[in-house]
């Protein structure tokens, strides 16, 4: 009998132990959302606040016009793509066109928003968006933008960045 007992007891004990393993594992299972049509049995999931970082570092450089301290978020051979359809492919063409873009302009901004989300978690980097109100003036003219940009980070570093804007008109 006490054997009886003692396997009823230790099946009961591994079913138990089975299904609290099994319901915390799908409890902390990722979250996956949207989709990508190259890609059908992939998803995005979302990213990590490490990554939101190195954008929100890079934007506070940015504000202090530090370019030195600009370069160290980005990958020497990142890409970089304007509203005008220029492209830059390396960290100190971006950093110059930056100051260049800067001569004879006050320019201000806030910066409104910013998320990641990763296509494949744990394999390679995280696709940050973000988002600014901006003002600028040149030659007494003074415009303000909406601002949307898209930053691929991979290991604490900025690859990729485009940028796309919208003119606010104010009525």
């Amino acid at each position: 009998m006490k054997k009886v007992f003692y396997t009823a007891f230790l099946l009961s004990m591994a079913v138990i132990i089975y299904l609290l393993l099994d319901c915390n594992t799908q409890n902390n299972q990722e979250r996956s959302i949207g989709f990508l049509t190259a890609f059908q049995d992939d998803a995005w999931y979302l990213g990590t606040d490490e990554a939101i970082q190195v954008v929100s570092d890079l934007d506070k450089a940015w504000a202090k016009r530090d370019y030195e301290a600009m370069r160290t978020f980005l990958a020497d051979t990142a890409t970089f793509y304007f509203p005008n359809g220029t492209i830059v492919r390396s960290a100190d063409a971006f950093i110059q066109s930056i100051q260049e873009g800067n001569q004879n302009v006050e320019s201000s901004w806030t910066y409104d928003f910013a998320y990641s989300v990763d296509f494949r978690p744990g394999e390679g980097g995280e696709h940050i968006q973000a988002g600014f109100t901006g003002t600028q003036v040149k030659d007494s003219v003074t415009t303000r933008k909406k601002y949307r940009e898209s930053y691929y980070v991979v290991e604490g570093k900025i690859v990729e960045w485009q940028q796309y804007e919208m003119l606010i008109k104010e009525e």
